[in-house]
């Protein structure tokens, strides 16, 4: 499952040079961002995610790569820019349970949730569990991720920002 640092930054450089989806998206975010690949620490300081995204001192997309696959890098790439444009473009506080699932929402919809669905409702659901699971990660009360995802499901699917 591991993924070697350099076969990380070649993936991210790739993408960043031949996808017009990453250059918009990277020319939205009100702000520098940095992307590094490395291993990730293994006793949870830095949670269990596939990646993540720092704000201080700088705003950063770190991907693990020990917690990667290489098919999977543009997907969690995807997944933590849209977290980057909500961030810098102060559409969401990520502090509270509202706002980080409004992010999850929209993360998950272009990234794990992006593909072909036969049904819609398919692909809300995938995005509802998506979004519930990585809320869960910081607000772990029974059930509170997934009335704060519920609360802002509809409404964050609909914002296609920077997209539309």
């Amino acid at each position: 499952m591991s993924l070697s640092v350099s076969a990380c930054e070649e993936k991210v450089k790739e993408l960043r040079a031949s996808s017009s989806r990453f250059k918009s998206l990277l020319a939205s975010i009100k702000a520098d961002v940095t992307v590094s690949c490395r291993p990730c620490s293994l006793d949870n300081s830095e949670g269990s995610a596939r990646a993540l995204l720092k704000s201080w001192p700088l705003l950063e997309i770190v991907l693990c790569t020990n917690r990667l696959e290489r098919e999977k890098v543009e997907e969690v790439f995807v997944h933590e820019l849209v977290h980057a444009y909500d961030y810098t473009n102060g559409k969401c506080n990520f502090d509270t349970c509202m706002g980080l699932a409004y992010s999850e929402v929209r993360a998950a919809r272009e990234a794990e949730c992006a593909g072909y669905f036969p049904f819609e409702w398919l692909k809300t659901q995938c995005i509802r569990h998506r979004a519930t699971k990585s809320t869960a990660n910081l607000f772990k009360e029974k059930d509170q991720a997934a009335k704060c995802v519920d609360a802002v499901l509809k409404e964050a699917i609909a914002d296609k920002s920077p997209f539309s």
